[in-house]
């Protein structure tokens, strides 16, 4: 292994811990921000291309992620969160009562389950698939 594959390795691994820990503490920086990071230090390192890193993005969950953003914010401003709060909390008079309601509107407020994912629902035939962006890190060049 050379010593540019150990130091992609560990600032994959990095960028993992800090997107499943959520923040670090000293840099004081939260997913998104530690995932971009992550990504520009890939990048600045010659570990991926330009070319494989915008082609590895998903423009639609992206897309999909600031318009939840944008209604999560007119939701929280117009007060909507903390009316729903109350009118739990006043419904439940114990905690098991509460707990069963916070399950409930929880599940109501998150979305319904989602379907089940078909067989051919993964994304082994897809675009990115294709490129060969997702070994493109592990692979040798």
């Amino acid at each position: 292994m050379s010593g540019v594959q150990i130091v992609t390795g560990g600032a994959v691994t990095e960028t993992l811990m800090g997107v499943a820990i959520g923040r670090r503490l000293w840099l004081r920086m939260n997913r998104a921000s530690i995932a971009l990071a992550g990504a520009a230090v890939l990048i600045a390192m010659g570990a991926i291309s330009r070319g494989q890193a915008n082609h590895a993005l998903d423009w639609h969950t992206i897309v999909l992620l600031v318009a939840m953003t944008v209604l999560n914010v007119n939701l929280r401003i117009a007060g909507f969160f903390h009316r729903m709060t109350i009118r739990v909390a006043s419904l439940a008079c114990t905690p098991r009562r509460l707990l069963a309601r916070y399950i409930r509107i929880r599940w109501t407020l998150g979305g319904f389950p989602q379907r089940h994912a078909r067989p051919d629902d993964d994304d082994t035939h897809g675009p990115r698939a294709s490129a060969g962006v997702k070994n493109s890190i592990s692979s040798p060049t």
